[in-house]
């Protein structure tokens, strides 16, 4: 039986997000997600480390295909606008990658809490027959 899942990633407008994207483990996936999915957001904190990572990412594919977004993702009020953003102007994400490491247990608790509300509001289902 073959395997059709990338080609059908591929063949609609999908969007992989990538937690702590300028991270070495966030970019590390985000060079491995740029070639499953149409687009890739990079979400961070920093956005001088966000621009730079993109440009990084821009030298294997093209500069359209990546974007960012500086956001703190346990502030209620930008977990918000994070959410509006990726269902308004992206029609939702379709896959999340986590590369936030969070030592502290209360902000860990409360980002595990954000990053599922996320999912929840702004994550689509791909169905493979």
């Amino acid at each position: 039986m073959v395997d059709n899942r990338k080609d059908m990633i591929l063949e609609k407008n999908t969007l992989a997000v990538v937690l702590n994207g300028s991270s070495t483990q966030g970019m590390t996936a985000a060079k491995n997600l740029i070639h499953q999915y149409n687009r890739v957001l990079l979400v961070g904190n920093d956005r001088n480390e966000l621009k730079s990572s993109m440009r990084d990412l821009a030298k294997q594919s093209p500069a359209e295909k990546i974007f960012y977004v500086e956001a703190d993702l346990t502030s209620k009020a930008e977990l918000a606008k994070f959410i509006c953003l990726v269902k308004d102007k992206f029609g939702g994400a379709d896959f999340v990658e986590n590369c936030m490491q969070i030592e502290d247990d209360d902000q860990r608790a409360s980002f595990e809490v954000a990053l599922k509300a996320f999912e929840e509001a702004a994550l689509n289902q791909l169905e493979v027959a």
